[in-house]
């Protein structure tokens, strides 16, 4: 025998790729809803998210509202970063809305930090000695030393970005990773590295 919730399910299980999530974010699909509190999370915790999913640790669930007759009257607003749309979501964001504009914030390079890749944790970079250099296994890889970040405004962060302004050629021993994802700060990437696309479920 069916019973109703099996026929018509409250909660349905759908693993879904970062990437794809964020793109639903920066489009518009996904947005959060006015009753949910501010974004809050400070950058080191950001930092330890990404550390997490680089070394593909699981980054937990997240819960998701359809967006339908019954409450379409919501009141709702974009992630935090993303651009403003007037358009309907999808999608709610009910639980996981720290995670999802952390990681939004910091691989589109917007916000109040930036985020780096320190590339000698992946990768030997190119010398006289190994002209095209090697990357590192992922097990080899200190994921714990492998992200840092300034404040935007701060001399660190207009330090770094005026070095890799002035020698955009050079291979420098870290990288901006809002940039290295997206090419510049205002456009959404095409592609996103594979630890993106590591499948992370939603209900």
């Amino acid at each position: 025998m069916v019973g109703a919730y099996d026929a018509d399910p409250v909660f349905q299980a759908n693993p879904s790729h970062l990437d794809y999530l964020l793109q639903k974010i920066h489009n518009g699909a996904l947005a959060i809803p006015d009753f949910q509190r501010d974004f809050t999370w400070e950058p080191k915790r950001t930092a330890t998210l990404l550390r997490s999913m680089m070394s593909r640790f699981p980054a937990g669930t997240f819960l998701f509202w359809a967006v339908g007759p019954e409450n379409q009257k919501f009141g709702w607003r974009a992630v935090e970063g993303a651009p403003s749309r007037t358009t309907h979501p999808q999608e709610l964001i009910l639980d996981g809305q720290q995670r999802l504009t952390s990681l939004y914030r910091a691989l589109n390079g917007v916000g109040e930090e930036r985020f780096y890749l320190k590339i000698r944790e992946f990768v030997d970079l190119p010398s006289e000695s190994n002209l095209e250099g090697q990357l590192f296994d992922q097990s080899d890889v200190e994921f714990e030393n492998a992200v840092f970040w300034h404040p935007v405004e701060s001399k660190e962060a207009k330090a770094l970005e005026s070095r890799a302004r002035a020698s955009k050629n050079m291979f420098f021993p870290w990288m901006n990773i809002g940039i290295l994802m997206t090419g510049s700060t205002s456009t959404r990437p095409t592609t996103l590295p594979a630890w993106t696309k590591s499948p992370l479920k939603s209900c």
